[in-house]
């Protein structure tokens, strides 16, 4: 009688002797978990005794097969779940280094993605198929890779003269008031977006996701920053805050959102509450005003993100 343990390891051994064009074609479309991740690739072996497995990153080399190494980088809400106790969890990105050329696996990107996009500024020069980023290597070698979230290096990065305009598109959309109007006329026509409820737009250094709402008004609308951090500093100041920084009332207080320090209140702009999400390591602590929460007053306003929530 084979036992379990050699019914998975022939498994796996099965998985891993598919070609490198099998494994990526298996990769699409899956959920982003380690368990979906791991019926294609095979098992990566995440020890979660020890905690740096648990959190990760994973690195792994493969001294056989089409893959080489991989990398995988999860996505884990530590203050409300612990990683080591969690046998499955969500990827932020995976990294596939392949043995053998690429030429079978672009012809099984090209049906859904076209040709792809050369990005001859960023390291290595990938050619980008939605979220999918492919880099010729040398010695008969190349590496795919997926990200969650658009990662700053597949962007052109902004002139000055972009920066300024980016930041006048979204005090205007601002100012304009927030409607499904305002919103179509400072970004474009929103379109349904696939396998999810959300409404959105995109260009070049920006996107524009917004819910459905009521009365021609979305619940929200986020401004996502394409690329590196947008230098807001203007946009903060048409706020009209007195003293802007962030504070946290969150029982961790470790979701920090924008307010007048001088009131402890956010800004509202037609209805909306106004929150950035910025750059890492802007924030310098200062003296809490009142008790239960934390307070920040920011070196920089460097956002990676503009959000507008309203409470109906």
């Amino acid at each position: 009688m084979i036992s379990i343990a050699t019914v998975l390891l022939l498994a796996a051994t099965a998985v891993r002797a598919s070609s490198p064009a099998d494994i990526v074609g298996g990769l699409f479309d899956i959920d982003p978990w380690l368990a979906e991740f791991e019926k294609v690739v095979g098992p990566v072996h995440r020890d979660r005794s020890i905690w740096e497995e648990a959190v990760g990153p994973l690195h792994r080399d493969h001294p056989s097969g089409p893959i080489a190494h991989l990398d995988l980088v999860f996505s884990i809400d530590a203050y409300h779940f612990d990683p080591q106790q969690e046998e499955n969890v969500e990827l932020a990105s995976w990294s596939i280094l392949f043995r053998g050329t690429a030429d079978a696996t672009r012809k099984r990107l090209r049906p859904r993605f076209g040709e792809g996009i050369a990005l001859d500024f960023a390291p290595g020069r990938p050619r980008r198929f939605g979220d999918y980023y492919l880099t010729t290597l040398s010695d008969d070698r190349f590496e795919l890779s997926w990200f969650a979230e658009e990662p700053e290096w597949a962007v052109p990065e902004r002139s000055p003269a972009a920066e300024r305009a980016l930041v006048d598109r979204i005090i205007a959309f601002l100012q304009a008031g927030v409607d499904d109007a305002a919103i179509e006329a400072a970004f474009g026509k929103l379109e349904p977006q696939p396998r999810t409820s959300l409404m959105a737009a995109f260009g070049g250094d920006w996107r524009v996701q917004a819910s459905h709402g009521k009365d021609r008004r979305a619940d929200w609308v986020a401004i996502g920053v394409r690329g590196k951090p947008l230098d807001a500093t203007r946009l903060i100041v048409s706020l009209g805050l007195r003293e802007p920084g962030m504070i946290a009332t969150d029982v961790h207080l470790s979701g920090p959102y924008l307010v007048d320090l001088a009131t402890g209140k956010p800004p509202i702009v037609d209805g909306y509450r106004v929150s950035v999400e910025l750059d890492r390591n802007q924030l310098e602590s200062v003296p809490a005003k009142r008790p239960g929460t934390a307070a920040w007053r920011v070196k920089a306003w460097r956002v990676r993100s503009v959000t507008l929530t309203h409470d109906w």
